[in-house]
């Protein structure tokens, strides 16, 4: 599942199915793989594209927003940089549709921001790459009232969807689109993804998602809506989606934080190991 050819660390071969070694240098790589490959999946539903050539892997959706469009990796040779940064950005727009340029710890060249700033575009963030085993996640009793289920229908996912989106400040109106790729992908992607739901009461509050790859059990999309707040429901979507990775197998969890996710992820156990700079 993961962009042929254009992968994280150049030293590294192919990823193991399930990860086993907790060494820095391992999970450096697998946190970045599985970032790759979940947004490539995007790419993948019906009306995305999914491109992996001239040493970038690239995808498009159409929702005009820079999130679900981007270059996720690149190994350029250093001749070649400022020409591919050109077609790439010309590229999305003619399609009319804005992108993010994920720079990681495999990046090449190194300085490729540098490159990219000079093409116009603009540094938006540096985002913590994440890990932690999942078994020594602590145990907390659930916020009282909050029930979390896995949903898998049209319905379920755009609801969690909402929530998500509006937790990261993109307009809710894009959740139906975002519904249609993420339950019109291939069968490995049912394999590897799942989507949870939470309710406080009987009322959707909050979300999170499972996405294994790499070896290890990625977690995205976490987001409580402001009203529910305050009470643990966050690190309780994590922990939903990090137990279910670990009843597929996998031993390590990974994830890119927000500020705002930071001291939640903390509490779980995660440890920083790398870093991710976002250009759009």
């Amino acid at each position: 599942m993961s962009p042929a050819g254009i992968r994280g660390p150049p030293h590294g071969g192919p990823l193991p199915r399930i990860l086993t070694d907790p060494s820095e240098k391992a999970l450096v790589e697998a946190i970045e793989q599985n970032c790759i490959d979940f947004f490539m999946e995007y790419g993948r539903g019906n009306g995305g594209e999914v491109h992996e050539e001239r040493g970038v892997a690239w995808f498009a959706t159409g929702i005009p927003h820079p999130l679900f469009n981007g270059v996720m990796a690149a190994q350029l040779a250093a001749g070649d940089v400022d020409a591919r940064v050109d077609e790439l950005v010309a590229e999305y727009r003619a399609r009319g549709i804005p992108l993010e340029w994920t720079v990681g710890t495999s990046t090449l060249p190194a300085d490729l921001g540098r490159h990219l700033e000079a093409k116009g575009l603009r540094h938006v963030v540096r985002v913590p790459g994440m890990a932690t085993p999942i078994d020594r996640i602590p145990e907390e009793p659930s916020p009282e009232g909050l029930t979390i289920e896995p949903v898998e229908d049209r319905q379920g996912v755009e609801d969690a969807l909402r929530i998500a989106l509006a937790t990261f400040e993109i307009p809710r109106a894009f959740a139906p689109r975002l519904a249609d790729l993420e339950t019109s992908m291939p069968p490995d992607h049912r394999e590897a993804a799942q989507v949870f739901l939470g309710r406080l009461r009987g009322r959707p509050v909050a979300s999170s998602e499972l996405y294994a790859s790499a070896g290890v059990a990625g977690v995205y999309f976490v987001g409580t809506l402001p009203g529910a707040r305050g009470r643990g429901i966050a690190r309780a979507m994590t922990a939903a989606a990090l137990r279910e990775g670990e009843r597929r197998g996998y031993r390590i969890g990974a994830l890119q934080a927000t500020a705002m996710g930071i001291p939640v992820y903390r509490r779980l156990g995660f440890r920083t190991y790398s870093e991710f700079a976002i250009y759009s």
